[in-house]
């Protein structure tokens, strides 16, 4: 029997469902396609939404599991009774932990992966370069929150930021301050965006909230420390020693379409002293920062395929 791998329309499911057929030899379903060619077993990845829903219910000579993300809690009862009649995977106890409290059951955690560990030369700069990376072709407000923003004035220490975002993101001109703004999301190759990576010395996370954080996996895979607020998912990947954690005061809940967005406030001052930390390390204890680039690299080994994506194969 065939087995197939279908995404959701979002940049970051389509770079997922990619990673997820080359680690299992799944046939991958993208773009337009006659949905009574393809027959048998098939994972699909995206949302508990009405996108997800839509390929699911027009692709019905395939036997569907679900890989779902959500960053809340479900609130559209419909939607609860249709992915209930599913086998759910997620690929956080974050996202397990909110698709629960909806009301829907999760049978397994699956977290996203990587093919490989990449590491990259640790080398000493007057001023340490930061990295931010938002997989979305749309500006979000909670992966760029003003919180962040305000924070970035706050910092005392030198450094240069980068930041990979859509063009209609209205902090362009203000993080340009701080170094370059590349408004070329999902444009990049893969060789590019690991380049990008490896000419960086600490990725930086702004977000309050995600289903996983992949560019925190992928930025470990390079040898990067962390700076993350301590909130689920972020701390479920990284440990103490490859991060810089700076503290949430509330979790807040922001309205969507169909679901409550669970949101992690933090204070543009504790995101700033975080960065200020991260910056003395690299700058006055290079041995302790080259140390947690080491275990940042021992800790992406985890995730490689062999460890996560594998898993799908008993699945489906």
């Amino acid at each position: 029997m065939k087995k197939y791998i279908f995404s959701s329309y979002a940049f970051s499911f389509i770079k997922e469902a990619k990673k997820i057929a080359e680690a299992t030899g799944f046939q991958l379903v993208l773009g337009r396609y006659n949905p009574l060619s393809v027959a048998g077993k098939g994972l699909i990845i995206g949302n508990p939404d009405y996108v997800t829903k839509r390929i699911i219910d027009m692709t019905r000579r395939v036997e569907f599991k679900c890989y779902l993300v959500l960053e809340g809690i479900l609130v559209n009862k419909s939607l609860l009774r249709y992915y209930n009649r599913f086998t759910v995977v997620v690929p956080s106890q974050f996202v397990r932990e909110c698709l629960e409290a909806s009301g829907i059951h999760v049978d397994k955690v699956i977290p996203h992966g990587i093919p490989k560990v990449h590491g990259r030369e640790i080398v000493k700069r007057e001023k340490p370069r930061l990295l931010y990376i938002a997989w979305w072709h749309n500006w979000l407000p909670r992966k760029y929150p003003k919180e962040a923003i305000e924070g970035l004035r706050l910092v005392k220490e030198p450094f240069e930021l980068t930041v990979l975002t859509s063009r209609n993101n209205p902090y362009v001109k203000e993080l340009s301050k701080y170094g370059r703004v590349i408004t070329k999301v999902g444009e990049l190759s893969e060789n590019e965006l690991l380049k990008l990576y490896q000419s960086h010395d600490f990725y930086l996370s702004m977000s309050n909230s995600e289903g996983f954080g992949v560019p925190v996996l992928e930025a470990l895979s390079c040898a990067l420390p962390v700076i993350h607020v301590d909130a689920r998912p972020f701390n479920e990947i990284t440990t103490p020693e490859c991060s810089f954690r700076f503290p949430y005061e509330k979790v807040v809940e922001h309205p969507c379409p169909y679901f409550q967005g669970l949101l992690h406030k933090y204070s543009p001052e504790a995101f700033a002293e975080a960065i200020d930390e991260a910056i003395r390390t690299y700058l006055y204890e290079f041995d302790k920062y080259r140390a947690m680039c080491m275990c940042a690299s021992a800790v992406a080994q985890r995730y490689t395929y062999k460890f996560t994506y594998e898993a799908f194969r008993e699945l489906i």
